[in-house]
């Protein structure tokens, strides 16, 4: 079994920004971090629900977003 890493990219209440990693009607936008899907074998395949500005719930992985100070 896997050991359980411990640290994910972004944690709860983090702001971040959507990239153009993958194809999305949510590129450009921002948002917080309201949970955390942690993936044990890749931290690139960390998945996060992000609360956007317009107050709608998505799903990002990792790759899709980047921190917003």
């Amino acid at each position: 079994m896997a050991a359980r890493r411990l640290r994910v990219r972004f944690k709860t209440g983090d702001s971040v920004e959507i990239l153009a990693t993958i194809h999305s009607g949510f590129i450009g936008m921002t948002g917080r971090v309201i949970a955390v899907m942690e993936n044990a074998q890749s931290r690139t395949l960390d998945e996060y629900k992000v609360r956007l500005e317009n107050c709608e719930e998505e799903l990002f992985w990792d790759i899709q977003l980047r921190g917003k100070p």
